[in-house]
């Protein structure tokens, strides 16, 4: 599918594709079908155009919804794991100072700020998965590992229990993350959206009955930009870090420059 990443200007090239659609059926119509044989069935074409009008909005709606329900999931998924991502940091600064600590704290430092500068802004790009930010997170789980055995303290022991499981929620949620990233192409839909509305317009050249007035071409650009619109949306929402409806990057790079100040 041809498209930027600007949802205006996705709408302004979808509804010139399917009014060129329309208006080319418009004229093949005009010069296979006599206009009496239009009039003659126009009654009962136009009870068709009703209904197939009115199915092909249905289908529609039910792919915006669907794809609105994935952007808002992805959005959730962002902010829940930056949450837990901060909780993490806070439960290792909790701990009681040891050599340990200190090096669990620096590749915390260095898995959050590659997740936000590399993995995050690589989204951006239609990339999932980042190397560098999943060897980071992995000295992570290492440096955790090494520190249970100078846990003492049953305070330092709730701590870190508290510390494992808030950074185990954060891993869930970055590969969610990365799954809605990789997973975005939904296929099946993008041809209920894309056919149904060639479909429709196709008809809409057909019934014209070779008029080629002000409120033809009036009523065949409301289709197109009604159209376009949902096709539109649903491919801005379809991207979550892309396009013009993304995922605030405010939340990433409040988290980028906590870490940047860890010491």
């Amino acid at each position: 599918m041809v498209s930027t990443n600007s949802v205006y200007f996705n709408i302004v090239i979808l509804s010139l594709i399917l009014m060129f659609v329309t208006w080319l059926t418009h004229q093949l119509v005009e010069h296979i079908i006599s206009k009496e044989t239009l009039q003659k069935f126009y009654a009962t074409s136009s009870v068709i155009f009703q209904v197939l009008g009115s199915v092909a909005g249905i289908m529609q709606a039910f792919v915006v919804v669907s794809f609105w329900n994935d952007f808002q999931d992805a959005t959730n998924s962002a902010h829940h794991e930056v949450e837990n991502v901060t909780v993490t940091y806070r439960n290792i600064s909790l701990l009681t100072d040891s050599p340990q600590k200190a090096v669990v704290m620096t590749s915390f430092k260095n898995y959050v700020v590659s997740l936000v500068t590399e993995e995050v802004t690589g989204h951006a790009k239609g990339l999932g998965l980042n190397d560098s930010t999943q060897r980071y997170q992995e000295d992570l789980w290492q440096s955790l590992k090494q520190l249970a055995p100078a846990i003492q303290s049953l305070g330092d022991q709730a701590i870190y229990q508290a510390l494992v499981a808030d950074a185990n929620n954060a891993a869930k949620l970055r590969q969610h993350r990365v799954s809605a990233v990789m997973s975005s192409d939904a296929t099946l839909l993008w041809v209920v959206l894309v056919a149904s509305a060639l479909l429709v317009m196709l008809v809409m050249g057909m019934l014209s009955m070779g008029q080629k007035g002000r409120l033809y071409y009036l009523q065949s650009f409301a289709l197109a930009f009604i159209f376009s619109l949902m096709i539109a949306v649903s491919l801005d929402y379809s991207k979550p870090y892309e396009g013009t409806t993304t995922i605030s990057k405010d939340i990433y790079d409040a988290l980028l420059v906590r870490a940047r100040n860890l010491p």
